[in-house]
């Protein structure tokens, strides 16, 4: 079972020290990370092909309402999401190519298939 973040206020965001803080709420994985000179950002954090990305956002400046932020990162989130679904598919089609190739063929099966694992 996932944790999920307390939801926290931009009041309560502003306050925080350096470091990466999850913000909570209806996106997850939206944070904000804190710079050690003060600089803040918003960043997203999402497993993409099995691993853990980071995107980044914006600048606090750039999205100064808690609202805005979570717009851009639902925005991302979604786009991440059709991108996910078409990956199997684009897959099949580089299979396909790489059989059709009767020198590479048998190698970039085996390496198709290894990266799918």
């Amino acid at each position: 079972m996932a944790r999920t973040a307390k939801e926290l206020t931009l009041a309560q965001l502003k306050k925080k020290p350096a470091g990466l803080h999850a913000v909570g709420g209806p996106v997850p994985g939206l944070a904000l990370a804190v710079g050690r000179s003060g600089g803040r950002r918003w960043k997203l954090r999402r497993y993409v092909d099995g691993k853990q990305r980071t995107f980044d956002l914006g600048a606090w400046e750039e999205l100064p309402t808690l609202e805005a932020a979570r717009a851009r990162a639902q925005a991302l989130a979604d786009s991440l999401a059709v991108n996910a679904e078409a990956a199997p598919r684009s897959r099949a089609v580089n299979a396909e190519a790489a059989a059709a190739n009767p020198f590479l063929g048998p190698i970039a099966l085996e390496l198709i298939a290894l990266a799918a694992s």
